[in-house]
């Protein structure tokens, strides 16, 4: 009968528990990086966040070694970020910036690292974070971001209101 070759005999060549290796079938995502990677990426754009977060998060689990990783660790961060809940996207930045050094995101994690501090009104941290970005990243959107909050930072006449805060 045909049944028997879904269960082929102890001594076959399919072996999925053989321990080595890195292609393990036990844990096998039941869908595949990109499916996983663009539906939390809509899912995210549409404001479903708690989905988003999810489907971020088993990315990583599923996908750590992904060229998109260091990308959904740090829409982890935006997700945080666009909650108000700044500490927790200071971490995911973090994580970016250290984990995924070469990864596409890295300036923008820099940037918005930055950007988080400021929100926690941590300036001192934040200028010291946007000259980070300036000088790792130079002649990107990122390292100009990060100069126009300089500026704002460190107002050039003594006439400035100090307090102009314009983050709400």
């Amino acid at each position: 009968g045909r049944g028997a070759a879904a269960n082929p005999p102890a001594g076959s060549a399919y072996t999925p528990n053989t321990g080595g290796g890195n292609s393990s079938f036990m844990n096998t995502p039941p869908v595949s990086s990109d499916t996983l990677y663009q539906n939390a990426l809509r899912d995210l754009n549409s404001g479903k966040y708690d989905l988003s977060r999810q489907e971020f998060n088993d990315f990583l689990r599923n996908f750590p070694t992904s060229e998109l990783a260091g990308n959904a660790q740090f829409y982890l961060g935006e997700i945080d970020y666009s909650q108000g809940d700044y500490q927790d996207a200071l971490g995911a930045y973090d994580m970016v910036i250290a984990n995924y050094p070469k990864s596409y995101k890295s300036a923008a994690a820099s940037l918005k690292k930055g950007e988080a501090m400021l929100a926690l009104g941590q300036k001192t941290n934040a200028a010291r974070q946007f000259h980070v970005v300036v000088t790792k990243y130079p002649g990107t959107d990122e390292a100009r971001r990060a100069q126009a909050h300089l500026r704002e930072l460190t107002p050039r006449s003594a006439t400035t209101q100090p307090q102009s805060s314009q983050h709400q």
